[in-house]
This record gives C-alpha cells, sequence and structure tokens, in this order.
C-alpha cells in the first residue's frame, strides 16, 4: 500500500489499496470523498510515534475506519498541535520519544487547562490494533 503522509495541507491525496480518496479539511470537519459520496468524520486523532512503520500503519488503518489523522514523532510538535483548531478529540501516544519523552510530554498537556480532558491512549508494542479501535470508540462514545 501507499500513502502520502498528511501534514498541515488542506487537500491531500491519499493513495490506499489503489483507490485514490481526496481529503478536505472544511468547517472542523474532515470530508472524505470516493466515488461521488462525501462522508463526514467529527473526530480528529493525533498520533505521536516515532517508529515510522507503526505510525504508517496507525495512518492507515485509522483513516481507513473514518477518522481524521495528524501525526508526529516529537512531543513538542505534538503540543503544538493540540493547539491548532479544531484540537484533536485523542491522542496515541508512545512513551520513548526522541527529544521528549512521553511522558514529559503528558506532564505538558496536563499543565495546559484547556488541553487537561483530550483522552491519551498509550500505544504498547506490538500494536494491537483491534484493541485500540475498540478503546478509540469507547473513548468517543463518551464525548
Amino acid at each position: 500500500m501507499e500513502l502520502c503522509e498528511i501534514k498541515l495541507a488542506a487537500n491531500v491525496a491519499v493513495k490506499v489499496g489503489g483507490r485514490i480518496l481526496q481529503k478536505y479539511l472544511a468547517n472542523q470537519f474532515c470530508i472524505w470523498q470516493h466515488t461521488g459520496v462525501d462522508r463526514r468524520v467529527g473526530f480528529t486523532i493525533l498520533v505521536v510515534e516515532d517508529d515510522h512503520d507503526s505510525r504508517v500503519s496507525l495512518r492507515q488503518i485509522l483513516e481507513a475506519e473514518g477518522y481524521c489523522v495528524l501525526s508526529t514523532i516529537h512531543g513538542s510538535e505534538a503540543m503544538t498541535l493540540l493547539k491548532r483548531d479544531p484540537t484533536p478529540n485523542a491522542v496515541l501516544l508512545d512513551l520513548n520519544l526522541p527529544t521528549q519523552s512521553g511522558q514529559n510530554f503528558i506532564d505538558s498537556k496536563m499543565q495546559d487547562a484547556a488541553l487537561r480532558s483530550i483522552p491519551i491512549i498509550l500505544l504498547r508494542k506490538p500494536i494491537d490494533f483491534k484493541k485500540l479501535l475498540g478503546e478509540l470508540q469507547t473513548v468517543f462514545k463518551s464525548e
């Protein structure tokens, strides 16, 4: 599978399994266009993972499930992404990060009253994607 890394661009094409999906950011929702059908998804997930293969796999699976995904390898950049509009609804966090540990990221996030309520799910290797998707559904049911 081929995947274009999403930066904070407004228009991104992603090729997954031979199909091309166009992603647009509009009105604080991601709108996927595929074969003429639009699907709005109101949940954005921030993935903070330094392992490239894990990060790409997470992105592919989450986007296939309809989530909007932001990703970074650094805790400091993750803090910047958390403060953007719209704010991500959840964070998937690897504790072993370069430049800033996952624990330092959590401490920084908890010091900011506006970010304190954003849930964090810790990533453990090997990643159990089925369990992770279940945890996300549980988190988003409570919102």
